[in-house]
């Protein structure tokens, strides 16, 4: 739970910053969605004491959210080479 907080934190950092950005605004939205939608699977998986199906969308969730920080990751840095 403790990496969860940290993981936690550094994403919202990372949305604040994308926040700075007109044309990553989306992205940001899109990054701390999937976060909480994240948190709030993991917290209701831990209750009701991991049913399966509640397991895999938790991972499935995980997936995405990587998915996403590599989208937004790659999208940076196109930027940033561009300018």
């Amino acid at each position: 739970r403790v990496v969860a907080l940290a993981l936690f934190l550094t994403i919202l950092t990372l949305f604040f910053r994308l926040r700075q950005t007109e044309s990553f605004k989306p992205h940001a939205n899109l990054l701390l969605g999937l976060t909480l939608l994240q948190i709030s699977i993991g917290i209701s998986a831990a209750i009701m004491m991991l049913p399966l199906p509640l397991a895999l969308l938790h991972n499935t969730g995980a997936a995405l959210l990587l998915l996403t920080v590599v989208y937004i990751n790659y999208n940076v840095f196109s930027v940033q080479k561009t300018t």
